[in-house]
């Protein structure tokens, strides 16, 4: 089971955060103040016992008289795998075809509510066994040797079942009555055709699918709810303890009088596979039969340690008189340097806490889903950058987490990103559009900036392009058409968005004085083609490098974008999907005389009062190809296909070029 998508309404800043959807991971970003941790205490909120009070939680200048009756305070949909309607198939049946779970909590009480979204009806169930029985009318009608027998067997089923609705009573009358035609038939040495063995075994099912009582549901709600992922809530990760005096331990455990520092280092020592058992005795071994049980504990924790975190690190433990130390050598420059754990930096020492925190949680059963505030705000840039990839790729949880810092961006899955907002009227809201002011999205813009900036060296040939959708959609398409045919972009070219077409010459300069070939792709408009004419004059950009979009069109068509490469009804349902919620209230018309379908949609959107970006329907089209929701024709490919070749034609042409003028130096 796992988390899909949640609501949060009324909850401190939050009067309706909307709907926010989840995959394995989701990044709120957002200035201070927003509501980003509003979000991760309401999700963990689901698991309190207790009720809210609605005079603390409760969002400053709203009341919940604005709701009709009690208001769902959080709404939260899980998606059910094979096990768990497995899990439920002998208590509710029908919850065999159950796909999402969506569990309410109410704000004044405790109580959650719940509603299965996929359960089959059991009026259709009722209408499909009618139907079957229909079929088995016909396959006695077509049998001269069954039908004499068809009201003595068929004839009971059918009033059973055409009588009574489907319910307990109805399901044990169906079984019976089928039991007792499969008898009869025996009896009277009867063979049934195939189609009537399916038609009576699919109402058997039925029956089955039937089979619920009263509480059946509420039954399979708690089995579900026993199955749910809990939402663990963790904003700091106390040091660890690198010391402990083990006489002083065992007093406090005999006096049942643990504190805060003795749990955290129980939990380090069962990272080392050390229970509390083993420690009290652990003076009492022998000095070999100690130091071998340390070294092995030593080597878990290394293991471990290094398994989540790649540094170059051993770490020991020791034995002191009374006193076990754990002790850390970082290696750098073919040099161990050894401290205790306690003396290491802050940032050591909090990488160290949340492995141990990590291990706690991951040991669950059912994986909880985290929720981590501000995680690695203490390590250095490059150890948040590694901490990401840990959570990314080696994480099975799903984890929602807060951050200001850029390194905890990843540029490459911008679909986790999710914009949080506070507004005076509005409170706090939550979204996956990537739009807001400049504080609000500086983590995701400084995000993209030092994913470009690192790209800009990657490779010799570099496409310049104007903008970020040119860059989605030409890595994308090109990516298919070399899986499908190998007629995409080559791999040596790595695709840079210039921000702008009169910006594509400035980039072309800086990478050109460090020796790269640059070849510039431009949009097929006025403004862009009168900027690569400036651009060939003052000999910034040339000719053989510049190449329009216009080129792959089927036709002569004089102006073009990119998206003037796909199917226009397929780019106008994209923008349709997209725009769904403006243009409801807003509907417009398209001007057929404009040329490009990207500025036909900007100048009806201006039209009709709305705004139009094009990087939300570019969004949505990649995401549905993905899906395979949307599948493209010939044309399109092959004007994706031209337009590919003609790039890479552009940089044989200028490494010719090179060639030429290397051989003329020499």
């Amino acid at each position: 089971m796992r988390l899909l998508k949640f609501r949060i309404r009324l909850f401190r800043s939050i009067v309706d955060s909307g709907e926010v959807t989840v995959g394995h991971m989701a990044a709120l970003i957002g200035k201070n103040e927003s509501g980003k941790t509003n979000v991760l205490m309401a999700l963990e909120a689901l698991d309190a016992t207790e009720a809210l009070l609605s005079s603390e939680e409760l969002t400053i200048g709203h009341s919940l008289l604005e709701f009709e009756g009690t208001p769902d305070f959080l709404v939260t949909t899980w998606a059910l795998d094979d096990a768990d309607r497995k899990a439920i198939d002998s208590i509710w049946p029908r919850g065999s075809t159950v796909t999402q779970l969506a569990l309410y909590k109410h704000y004044n009480d405790a109580t959650r509510y719940f509603l299965f979204e996929g359960a089959v009806q059991p009026n259709a169930l009722y209408d499909e066994a009618t139907g079957e029985l229909d079929k088995m009318a016909n396959s006695f009608g077509k049998s001269p040797a069954l039908l004499p027998h068809k009201d003595a067997l068929l004839g009971p089923l059918g009033v059973v079942i055409k009588t009574d609705k489907p319910g307990e009573n109805w399901s044990t009358s169906v079984s019976d009555a089928i039991s007792n035609f499969r008898t009869a038939a025996e009896l009277g040495g009867l063979r049934l055709p195939v189609g009537l063995r399916k038609s009576l075994n699919r109402i058997a099912e039925i029956a089955r699918l039937t089979t619920e009582s009263k509480d059946s549901k509420l039954k399979a709600y708690q089995a579900l709810r026993a199955r749910m992922p809990r939402f663990v809530y963790l904003d700091d990760y106390p040091d660890p303890v690198g010391r402990q005096n083990l006489v002083e331990y065992a007093e406090r455990v005999t006096q049942s009088k643990l504190d805060e520092s003795d749990v955290r280092f129980e939990r380090l020592m069962a990272l080392a596979g050390i229970d509390r058992s083993t420690l009290l005795g652990l003076q009492e071994l022998g000095r070999r039969q100690r130091d071998r049980l340390l070294n092995e504990a030593s080597v878990r924790l290394t293991r471990r340690f290094r398994s989540l975190w790649k540094f170059s690190v051993d770490i020991r433990l020791a034995l002191d008189n009374s006193e076990i130390d754990t002790i850390v050598s970082l290696h750098a420059e073919n040099k161990a340097y050894e401290l205790n754990l306690e003396d290491r930096s802050k940032g050591f020492r909090w990488a160290f806490a949340f492995v141990a925190a990590f291990a706690t949680t991951g040991q669950e059963e059912i994986a909880p889903v985290l929720l981590l505030d501000e995680p690695g705000v203490h390590l250095h840039a490059a150890a948040q950058g590694e901490l990401l990839r840990f959570l990314r790729e080696e994480v099975p949880n799903q984890i929602i987490y807060t951050t200001h810092s850029p390194y905890m961006v990843d540029p490459e899955h911008l679909e986790d990103v999710r914009v949080v907002q506070y507004r005076p009227n509005s409170g706090t809201t939550v979204s996956s559009e990537i739009s807001g002011d400049r504080d609000t999205l500086f983590p995701l813009q400084a995000a993209l900036g030092l994913s470009l900036a690192q790209s800009l060296f990657v490779g010799a040939n570099h496409l310049l392009v104007e903008g970020v959708t040119d860059l989605w959609f030409l890595s994308s398409l090109s990516e298919f058409l070399n899986d499908i045919d190998g007629t995409g972009i080559s791999s040596d070219v790595v695709i840079t968005p210039a921000g702008g077409a009169s910006r594509i010459a400035v980039l072309a300069a800086f990478l050109s004085s460090h020796g790269l070939k640059c070849v510039a792709l431009f949009d097929s408009e006025a403004e862009s083609l009168r900027v690569a004419q400036e651009d060939i004059r003052k000999k910034l950009l040339r000719q053989e490098g510049i190449i329009f979009v216009a080129e792959a069109m089927d036709g002569a068509q004089a102006e073009a974008d990119l998206e003037d490469l796909f199917n226009p009804d397929d780019y106008q349902a994209v923008v349709s999907e997209a725009f769904a919620q403006e243009l409801a209230d807003h509907p417009i018309a398209l001007n057929a005389n404009v040329p490009r379908i990207s500025r036909r949609n900007e100048l009806s959107f201006t039209a009709s009062g709305l705004d139009f970006n094009k990087t939300r329907p570019a969004k949505l089209l990649l995401r549905k190809l993905a899906a395979r929701q949307i599948v493209l024709d010939n044309q399109t490919l092959d004007r994706f296909r031209r337009l590919c070749q003609s790039i890479n034609s552009a940089f044989d042409r200028i490494q010719g070029r090179a060639n030429f003028e290397q051989g003329v130096r020499i």
